[in-house]
C-alpha cells in the first residue's frame, strides 16, 4: 500500500453532506501528497520505497506539482466565500494547512455543517483525511497558502490565493 499511494495512486471525491454547507462563491480541490523518487534513466523516474519508509520526500506538493500555485494562483474576489476541499493523500506526513494573513471562516473536519469550527488559522489534516475549509478575505492581496510545516512548505507545498477587488 505504501508504494501504491507513494507512487500517486490516489484522488479526491467530493460527497455533499445531507445538511448543505453554506454556498461558496468559488471552490477549489487541493490534494497534498509527497513524492519519493529515484531516477531510472534519463528523465524516467520511479518511486523509491526506501525513501518512503524513511519518510524523506523529495517534494511535498499540491495537486501533484511543487509550487504550481505560485505562478498560477488560485483566484478570488474580496468578500467571496472561497471553499477549499482539501485531501492529504500522504502517504506519510500530516499537513498543517494555513492561509498566511487570513483566518478560516469555517473548517468542516468531516464536511458536516453541524461540526463547523470558526476562527481557525491553522488546521492539521492526517494522511488519508479530507477537510473542507472556507475563507472570506476582506482585503485584496496575494495570500500564501501553505503546509505550515516549514519543511513541507520548502519542498513545494506552497502557493498563492490572489484576491482582487
Amino acid at each position: 500500500m505504501l508504494q501504491h499511494i507513494g507512487n500517486g495512486m490516489y484522488g479526491a471525491i467530493i460527497v455533499d453532506p445531507l445538511r448543505p454547507l453554506p454556498p461558496a462563491d468559488v471552490s477549489y480541490v487541493l490534494v497534498q501528497s509527497e513524492w519519493y523518487t529515484q531516477q531510472v534513466e534519463g528523465r524516467l523516474m520511479t518511486g523509491d520505497y526506501n525513501k518512503m519508509v524513511a519518510v524523506t520526500p523529495d517534494l511535498v506538493v499540491f495537486n501533484g506539482v511543487a509550487f504550481q500555485y505560485k505562478d498560477n494562483p488560485l483566484a478570488a474576489k474580496v468578500g467571496q466565500r472561497v471553499r477549499i476541499y482539501f485531501v492529504n493523500a500522504g502517504p506519510n506526513l500530516w499537513s498543517a494547512f494555513h492561509i498566511i494573513g487570513g483566518m478560516f471562516a469555517a473548517v468542516y473536519p468531516d464536511a458536516d455543517a453541524n461540526h463547523a469550527l470558526t476562527g481557525v488559522s491553522v488546521y492539521t489534516v492526517a494522511p488519508g483525511e479530507g477537510v473542507v475549509f472556507d475563507a472570506i478575505m476582506p482585503h485584496a492581496g496575494k495570500y500564501p497558502i501553505v503546509d505550515h510545516s516549514m519543511r513541507n512548505m520548502e519542498l513545494g507545498a506552497a502557493g498563492l490565493l490572489n484576491v482582487t477587488q
